[in-house]
């Protein structure tokens, strides 16, 4: 396995900043990988194009994690990457916190999630005034830090996660916390749909995302956050991460599935931003801006351009 970048901007020795746990949680994930017992699949980007340029071969911390930057749209996404049973494994060991999640213990940053949380309610609490919005649901809720927020306005909340240690936490405080997944969502409707950090780790963008749509009510909204590609650097690889979104991208591809964007900002100094959507019937090449020549290719491709 590749113990360093291979990208001139960014040189240097993995695991500097791993103590000898998750040092040992990185190798043993590498070692399944090259010894086939952790299973790969072969990945296409979103848009459909097979053609693209590697960027890099492993993550910030050294776990397996090829990189490609597709040559019709721009967009990054791992190829090839795990199949999705190793990685929901992962997360349910409790393997992706350890390592990712720093030093100090969840229930020890509870204060400092829920201070970030309010950058979601902010943005979301006239929509909720105006449309009349009762139920709330968020994937990959972590200990329910954001659900809390929406419990305190007097909100329906709930949420799901794997890691059953998180799940417990958010029990702890009375949130009603699911383990699992899309499984939850069946034959249920939401009026606010959360996605955190979440949508950088689906395993198929357009499938999963449809789940998503058919579960949010006719009024509601979903917030999605993700990571900036626009302001990428090496740090911001994780192996876990199946796509690196720039916004001109979530955008087209969400108003490909129908949804219509009502609002969108930076966090953190640009390192990640936010869209709320809600559901249209328009689909538009206006979001695409100086990225719209390589998305003609791709519409062309699904008949909507001859």
């Amino acid at each position: 396995m590749a113990e360093r970048f291979t990208t001139p901007s960014v040189q240097g020795e993995m695991y500097d900043d791993l103590d000898k746990e998750q040092k040992e949680i990185v190798d043993d994930y590498n070692k399944k990988i090259e010894n086939g017992i952790y299973k790969t699949v072969e990945a296409v980007c979103i848009c459909g194009q097979r053609e693209h340029t590697k960027i890099t071969e492993i993550d910030r911390y050294g776990f397996w994690h090829p990189v490609a930057l597709c040559e019709a749209c721009g967009l990054m996404y791992a190829n090839p990457r795990p199949v999705w049973e190793v990685l929901e494994e992962f997360y349910k060991s409790g393997d992706y916190r350890k390592v990712y999640g720093g030093e100090e213990s969840e229930e020890e940053k509870y204060d400092e999630h829920l201070n970030n949380a309010k950058l979601i309610i902010m943005e979301v609490t006239e929509l909720i005034k105006i449309r009349e919005l009762k139920t709330v649901f968020e994937f990959g809720c972590g200990g329910g830090w954001n659900l809390i927020l929406f419990e305190r306005l007097g909100m329906e909340v709930t949420g799901c996660d794997f890691d059953s240690t998180l799940i417990e936490l958010g029990r702890k405080r009375g949130l009603d916390l699911q383990l699992g997944s899309f499984e939850l969502l069946e034959n249920k409707k939401y009026d606010v749909i959360i996605l955190s950090h979440v949508v950088e780790h689906f395993d198929n963008f357009f499938r999963d995302m449809k789940k998503i749509r058919e579960a949010m009510s006719k009024n509601g909204i979903l917030y999605i956050a993700l990571p900036n590609a626009a302001a990428f650097g090496c740090n911001a690889l994780q192996n876990v991460h199946n796509y690196y979104f720039k916004r001109s991208h979530l955008d087209f591809f969400m108003k490909f599935l129908e949804f219509k964007k009502l609002n969108y900002g930076y966090t953190f100094e640009c390192q990640d931003f936010f869209a709320i959507y809600d559901m249209s019937d328009d689909i538009s090449m206006k979001l695409l801006g100086s990225d719209k020549e390589f998305f003609k290719k791709f519409l062309k491709r699904i008949g909507i351009l001859k």
